[in-house]
């Protein structure tokens, strides 16, 4: 192998170029493992809260950075606490985050209305067009006349699985602080122990929510 001196000034050129190159990819390669580790994490679902839309057992990408909640929308996907996961604003130890969807916004009222016998969600007395079909429509029952109004800074989440789900409409609206980040994409299916740590993954074609 030739001395490095004794290359030519274009070989020493292409040299010098190619280690950049390298040096640079590996920033690059850091970086994006560096932002993925600190603002996404993967999660995968329990239950059937979120049935149809989301079923047991699979996974996906959360986006956990604080700035991207200033940014909630309605028919948001998100992983949260609930008020009662809490002691004098403590969470308590064994509090288990949920996956709900964003149904209302800060300020507005919410109310559930029974019309021949289909349940309805209003926001401020006017119907809401849901991107969803919850297979249960009666799940709203116990709710029906009931009136939520929201502050600042709250936000009222549901299950898509009306009849299979407690949320908002059981413990109340949720607080910001709580919520803990937005469903990004659903990326397959794993299987879990008793313990339910995730022993394996199945990667399938991404369903992208945000």
């Amino acid at each position: 192998m030739k001395n490095f001196k004794s290359l030519s000034n274009n070989t020493k050129k292409i040299i010098i170029y190619c280690t950049y190159l390298v040096f640079i990819c590996l920033v690059c390669v850091a970086s994006f493992a560096t932002y993925n580790r600190f603002y996404y994490s993967f999660y995968y679902v329990e239950g059937y809260s979120m049935y149809p839309t989301l079923e047991p057992l699979q996974f996906g990408k959360v986006d956990t950075h604080r700035d991207i909640l200033q940014y909630l929308d309605r028919f948001d996907i998100v992983i949260t606490y609930y008020p009662t996961d809490y002691n004098d604003n403590e969470l308590k130890n064994n509090a288990e985050l949920k996956i709900k969807r964003v149904i209302g916004l800060p300020n507005e009222t919410i109310t559930v209305t029974n019309i021949n016998n289909q349940n309805y969600i209003n926001v401020n007395g006017i119907e809401l067009v849901l991107p969803f079909n919850p297979d249960d429509n009666l799940g709203l029952d116990r709710y029906v006349g009931r009136e939520y109004t929201l502050k600042e800074n709250e936000y009222f989440l549901m299950g898509d699985n009306w009849g299979h789900s407690s949320d908002s409409c059981d413990v109340g609206p949720i607080n910001i602080n709580m919520i803990q980040g937005i469903l990004i994409a659903i990326e397959g299916i794993c299987d879990v122990d008793s313990d339910g740590n995730v022993i394996s993954l199945t990667y399938q074609d991404k369903v992208y929510f945000k």
